[in-house]
C-alpha cells in the first residue's frame, strides 16, 4: 500500500513502471531501464497486515455480497455463472468489479 505521508525521491517514478498485456491476456509489469538507485532510495510503500480481513472473506461473513456461501463456494458460483453464460447475473453481484475467467476445455 502506498505510504502516504512519505515523499517520492524522483519525479516521474510512476512512469518507470508500465504495465502491459501480452498476446495470451496475461498482465505483468514492464520496468524501465532507466530505473535508478536514487527512484528507490527511499520505501514509498508499506506493509498492512490483512490477515483479519481475509479470515472473515474466508469464513463467509463479509458482508451482504456472501449469498448464504462459503469463500470457495461463492467462487464457485461465481465460475458456473459466467460459464453457463448468466453474465448479467453475474455482473449484478459483483457490481463495478471486472472478473476475466478463461474456461478451457
Amino acid at each position: 500500500m502506498a505510504d502516504t505521508s512519505s515523499l517520492c525521491p524522483t519525479d516521474g517514478l510512476n512512469q518507470k513502471f508500465v504495465l502491459v498485456t501480452d498476446e495470451r491476456g496475461r498482465k505483468s509489469v514492464r520496468v524501465s531501464d532507466t530505473l535508478t538507485e536514487e527512484d528507490l532510495s527511499s520505501p514509498i510503500l508499506i506493509k498492512v497486515n490483512v490477515d483479519d480481513m481475509c479470515t472473515i472473506i474466508y469464513e463467509g461473513s463479509d458482508g451482504e455480497q456472501d449469498l448464504g456461501l462459503s469463500f470457495a463456494e461463492r467462487v464457485n458460483y461465481f465460475f458456473r455463472t459466467l460459464c453457463l453464460g448468466y453474465q448479467d447475473t453475474l455482473t449484478h453481484i459483483i457490481g463495478v468489479c471486472h472478473l476475466r475467467i478463461h474456461y478451457h476445455q
